[in-house]
């Protein structure tokens, strides 16, 4: 969630840590009451097949009042439903899209920004590929093995 919010870029100045502070309570919001989530209930292995089963997708918040309501007291379930009855998932997602779009400048003002390099980079660029040599017609295809 963390990569997904704000990149893979260093964040080390007041400034950026300022908007980071302003992004985690918008971002666990969005996350808690507003984005469903698939719970995994079982998984079953039949030789290679595995299958699995997921619970109806819900929000958190969701799952919390529906499974576990004995784990809340009735203050508790009132912050939470206020908390839901007035945030707006648009404004929120505003919020968000601005702090991420001034963390990224933050970024780019600090000097160039390197993309992050893909793990299979060397076999991209054909650098370790050895081209292919191909057999002559009079030249057998098998290796001979040595006897040991």
């Amino acid at each position: 969630m963390v990569r997904r919010s704000v990149g893979y870029f260093r964040y080390d100045t007041p400034r950026e840590l300022d908007l980071l502070n302003q992004l985690w309570p918008l971002t666990a919001l969005q996350v808690n009451l507003f984005l469903p989530q698939q719970k995994l209930m079982s998984k079953t292995r039949t030789g290679a097949v595995v299958r699995k089963k997921y619970d109806k997708a819900t929000t958190p918040l969701q799952r919390l009042t529906r499974t576990h309501p004995d784990l809340l007291d009735p203050h508790d379930q009132q912050r939470l439903d206020d908390l839901l009855q007035h945030s707006d998932i648009i404004a929120v997602r505003h919020q968000i899209t601005d702090i991420q779009g001034n963390l990224i400048e933050l970024a780019r003002r600090r000097g160039a920004i390197q993309p992050r390099a893909k793990t299979n980079a060397v076999y991209l660029s054909r650098r370790k590929i050895t081209p292919t040599k191909r057999a002559k017609p009079d030249e057998a295809t098998t290796r001979t093995t040595r006897a040991s």
